[in-house]
């Protein structure tokens, strides 16, 4: 139900998101439509780190209700988040563009650091330039 969710808000709001932020790249496209439009975080709370060409750090220090619900239950975030954040992350992620990875640092995620959890964003590779949208969409 969470990805669904998600993955509809996406669909719905894609190419209104794209026309923001066209001229960044897909990661840093995806990291402001998930982060900012879609979970609403505050970009002070927030901070991206480009690492390579194609993979952006994300320090997520913004309130969190995974983390808030696992330390009332007693639960272990890196499987909560593994099992259920993760997952829909990535398929919203996917829609946006499909050869972008979701990822987490489960050795360096709250409440272990204490301070913030550490996301990737990474393009697993680029399409060269075409010379038309159409040229795009034969294949995708």
């Amino acid at each position: 139900m969470i990805t669904q969710r998600r993955v509809g808000w996406i669909q719905e709001h894609l190419d209104e998101m794209l026309t923001k932020y066209d001229g960044l790249s897909p990661e840093e496209q995806a990291y402001r439509i998930v982060f900012f439009d879609h979970m609403k975080i505050n970009p002070s709370h927030s901070k991206m780190v480009q690492v390579s060409p194609r993979k952006i750090k994300i320090e997520s220090h913004n309130f969190c209700p995974y983390l808030e619900a696992c330390r009332h239950l007693g639960l272990d975030t890196r499987y909560v988040c593994q099992d259920i954040g993760e997952p829909s992350t990535q398929k919203m992620i996917e829609v946006i563009n499909p050869n972008l990875r979701f990822s987490r640092n489960y050795d360096n995620i709250r409440p272990r650091n204490g301070a913030f959890c550490e996301e990737y964003i990474e393009l697993l590779f680029r399409f060269p330039k075409l010379a038309s949208p159409t040229s795009y969409s034969r294949i995708r």
